[in-house]
């Protein structure tokens, strides 16, 4: 049975006087009433909790010493009461006549929790081992008692000679070692897996150690819904990676930091079709090795794993395939996080080994660098699945509270974590760094980063940036949503530890922090079943030029076809540095890309549609800022709805739709669907759909090297974006580009772009089409010699979006010879393709280049270049 969270933490009185009793500072109790009349102080008792006796009625502990205190009205409803002798292992309560109300640690940022509990230059936290000895170490302010618990192997309890208690010091630090021998039966400690036993706030709970680095096989449906750390030593050989470690760092394949073509994939759905690795390997992390040759080819720079740091709603004993009439689902994407040091068993090839699991994502991630693929992995800080997480170690210290002290949900997916906590922060900067120096991962995805605030991101970077290169620090990759969505602060103005990171308000210095563009993603291809640009919706050409040009602030057109309220909107234009953008197509939260355009248009045999998907690539490939692939759009992916999917009502048709594998219903949400629906279909390459399947695989990979050879397609400066792009159609076409744009310093001395007035009646307005979106782009703005082996001087992209050719005038194009193309609907990469009426395919192409004009076929994107 899945848990039922309880989002009330600091229990209310059982009558109407008492509201709250938060102790501020040590000795120091700030009492709340939310009624004072009658009120008499002289009645009120502190007592203790007696942890050594329980009500035999009520299972609840006893009290005992009824305490004094000095009492002192603040105001009418506030009083302070100062504990003598007050311990900070001690926990306590306050009655008032029939009343009654626990005395818990202000949760306030900056108060108590962060001041005289503040152990953030603490190390060693968890349980480490040393030759036969394990150290515990663990942080829990609230706790006035706690006790190691052991289970062996099978997670059985095992007996100690006398109870395991830990020792409380300064900072709400509480820690134990324990030898061999205090076992009844004397065993080694390493592998073995514990809890802790938890006396808190008159409650008595087991707990999950939240430094674990890693645990025993779980499942939801069991006995225990907490889980149970395992004792392991990271340097172990049994930890150990049987690849030689390479060495890798982000900048030995990447020119500069937007050149980043990153592959998002979920660990299961890459290998778990039956037939495409061994069945004992389907599904993990040593099935994924066995398929790294396909993204290799490809020539991503990154794979970007799905969360693998455990999470919650799946049995991970349980790995077989789940098909199409699968009764129930064990599956979810990962986003129910459980642990942030473990990694998930489901992935292992044996989930009861703690060790197998960190040796198999060892040697998958050294497998990716020796293909010269980084690993970027998505992690999720912003919201754990179960309340008692971290209730039961530590309550009250983790989770953000909202005005009435409950735990926030805004996320949606479960209670969210208190990113100003110093505590916190510690668990978070901890975490990352050790995926950085244990697993040597090269980047993070933060899943919902809005709901993380400026400091802490800040920190991430200056912290894990500098454990991932200390000569560098934004050459480790930071990513992710910053939607204007948060339980911190979402206005623009909003500054430091209560900003919301979005994409209207994010740090402003250069962080390298990439942010997802859902703008492009909407306006290219449309939002699910929704047509965008490509699909006709020519109101969408603003937003998409928005896109092209990465996103950057200031950027200015004088094309009138691109209606300036959707281009220079503010959340369009949102991005201080070019590496703030990351554009998308589309992402595991939504349709996949062949889904998306079927149910956006009719096209029985597929081939429209093939043309379509090409256009949508070319547009992200040719916009500026870094890019993010959904794994399998390159083979087609689908998720058709399954049988029994507990989802259904995410599932999407339309009138226009085409039928595949006898459905016309397609997942949006697939976060718990069955492997039917989530598996990459790798026998797309070998049956009816493989003419479709091969050719878009090779256009994904042409397109891939079209943007890693010209650096014009992935500029670091903003400037140079403002400056090198010009939209087909903008009457600056018609005068000396290089003398329109001059950098001029403002009054503050920085560095900015001039746009002069343009004299409209000596610069005619080329006529366009609305179904035509071209831009010009200069690539002599930017050099890096490692990835420009061509000496190409500018490039030209066109899209025509309509059904018909398409004539498009473009008078900058005095000598047809000067310019040739390399992207067409067919073809795509570097080499040069010919014109020769009639003929397609290699070598050659259907675009026609004149002076003055260029013939563009339906449905096609063209890239040219001039040398």
């Amino acid at each position: 049975m899945l848990v039922e969270n309880n989002y009330t933490v600091f229990e209310k009185s059982n009558g109407p006087l008492l509201k709250s009793a938060f102790i501020i500072a040590p000795g120091f109790v700030e009492l709340r009433l939310d009624e004072t009349v009658g009120f008499n102080w002289r009645d009120l008792i502190l007592l203790e909790y007696d942890y050594e006796n329980k009500d035999e009625n009520t299972n609840r502990f006893l009290t005992k010493n009824p305490i004094n205190p000095h009492f002192e009205k603040k105001s009418k409803n506030v009083f302070h009461l100062e504990i003598p002798n007050f311990e900070d292992s001690k926990n306590y309560l306050i009655k008032y006549n029939s009343e009654q109300i626990n005395v818990y640690l202000d949760p306030s940022i900056g108060g108590i929790l962060d001041t005289f509990c503040d152990a953030f230059d603490y190390c060693g936290f968890g349980a480490r081992i040393f030759d036969t000895e394990v150290h515990f170490k663990l942080w829990s302010p609230p706790a006035a008692k706690i006790e190691v618990v052991l289970y062996d192997q099978n997670q059985n309890l095992i007996e100690a000679r006398k109870p395991l208690w830990m020792k409380k010091a300064k900072n709400g630090v509480w820690s134990l070692s324990i030898l061999p021998e205090v076992l009844k039966i004397p065993r080694s400690l390493d592998g073995l897996f514990y809890q802790y036993r938890v006396f808190a706030y008159g409650k008595e709970q087991l707990a999950l150690d939240p430094y674990a680095f890693s645990m025993a096989a779980f499942s939801p449906y069991g006995n225990d819904l907490i889980g149970k750390g395992a004792i392991v030593d990271m340097q172990s050989p049994k930890a150990k990676s049987k690849q030689t470690e390479s060495g890798f760092r982000n900048s030995d394949i990447m020119a500069n930091e937007n050149d980043l073509i990153a592959y998002e994939v979920h660990v299961r759905d890459f290998t778990i079709q039956p037939g495409a690795v061994k069945d004992s390997k389907a599904g993990t992390f040593s099935g994924f090795s066995e398929k790294i040759h396909h993204l290799s080819n490809l020539g991503i720079t990154h794979v970007q794993l799905l969360p693998i740091m455990n999470f919650f709603t799946v049995d991970e004993t349980q790995q077989k395939y789940q098909e199409k009439d699968a009764i129930e689902s064990n599956y979810n994407w990962g986003y129910d996080t459980h642990h942030y040091f473990a990694l998930e068993g489901w992935f292992s090839s044996n989930p009861h080994d703690p060790y197998l699991r960190i040796q198999e994502f060892r040697d998958l991630v050294q497998d990716l660098h020796k293909n010269s693929i980084g690993v970027i992995i998505d992690v999720v800080y912003n919201h754990v699945f179960s309340v008692a997480t971290f209730e039961n170690i530590a309550p009250g210290c983790y989770f953000r509270f909202t005005d009435d002290l409950t735990i926030s949900k805004a996320t949606g997916a479960g209670p969210s974590i208190e990113t100003r906590r110093k505590m916190v922060r510690k668990l978070m900067l901890e975490s990352l760094s050790f995926f950085v120096k244990e697993y040597k991962v090269d980047g993070f995805r933060f899943d919902l980063m809005s709901f993380h605030d400026h400091e802490t991101m800040r920190m991430i970077r200056s912290q894990v940036g500098k454990d991932y290169n200390s000569e560098n620090i934004n050459e480790l990759i930071l990513q992710g949503e910053a939607w204007v969505f948060s339980d911190l602060d979402t206005n623009i103005d909003a500054r430091g530890d209560n900003a919301a990171t979005t994409k209207i308000n994010f740090p402003k210095e250069n962080l390298n922090l990439g942010l997802f563009n859902d703008v492009g993603r909407d306006a290219i291809s449309g939002r699910n079943e929704h047509p965008g640009f490509v699909q006709g919706m020519m109101e969408e050409k603003g937003r998409v030029a928005s896109a092209v040009v990465g996103g950057i602030k200031g950027f200015k057109t004088a094309n009138s076809e691109i209606l300036k309220f959707r281009f220079e909107d503010g959340y369009n234009l949102f991005a201080e540095y070019p590496n703030n953008c990351v554009n998308f197509l589309s992402i595991h939260d939504g349709l996949t890309l062949w889904d998306k355009i079927n149910l956006s248009w009719g096209d029985e045999t597929g081939r429209i549609r093939a043309l379509l998907m090409k256009q949508v690539n070319v547009l992200l490939f040719t916009s500026q800022g870094k890019i993010i692939l959904h794994g399998g759009d390159e083979i087609l992916r689908t998720k058709p709805l399954a049988n029994n999917d507990r989802e259904r009502s995410r599932a999407i048709s339309t009138d226009s739709v085409n039928q595949e594998e006898n459905t016309v219903y397609f997942h949006e949400n697939s976060y718990s669907s069955p492997d039917y629906t989530n598996m990459f279909r790798w026998d797309r390459l070998h049956n009816q759909y493989a003419p479709l399947a091969r050719a878009m695989r090779d256009y994904y990979k042409g397109l891939i090297e079209i943007r890693r050879s010209i650096p014009a397609l992935r500029m670091i400066d903003a400037n140079n974006i403002r400056q090198g792009i010009v939209f087909l159609g903008d009457p600056i076409l018609e005068i000396d580009a290089p003398n329109y744009y001059k950098s001029v310093e403002n009054e503050s001395g920085e560095s900015i772009i001039d746009f002069p007035k343009i004299d409209t009646s000596l610069t005619k307005m080329p006529e366009m089409s609305l179904n035509i979106l071209g831009y010009f782009i200069d690539n002599t703005l930017e050099t890096d010699t490692k990835k420009n082996p061509n000496e190409i001087k500018e490039v030209l992209v066109i899209h025509n979006v309509s059904s018909e050719q398409q004539n498009v005038s473009v008078r900058k194009i005095q000598n047809a010879n000067e310019w040739n193309v390399i992207c067409d609907a067919h073809s795509t990469g570097m080499e040069k393709l010919n014109y020769q009426q009639g003929k397609v395919g290699k070598g050659f192409t259907d675009v026609k280049v004149n002076q003055g004009m260029i013939v563009v076929p339906a449905h096609t994107s063209a890239i040219l270049i001039r040398e």
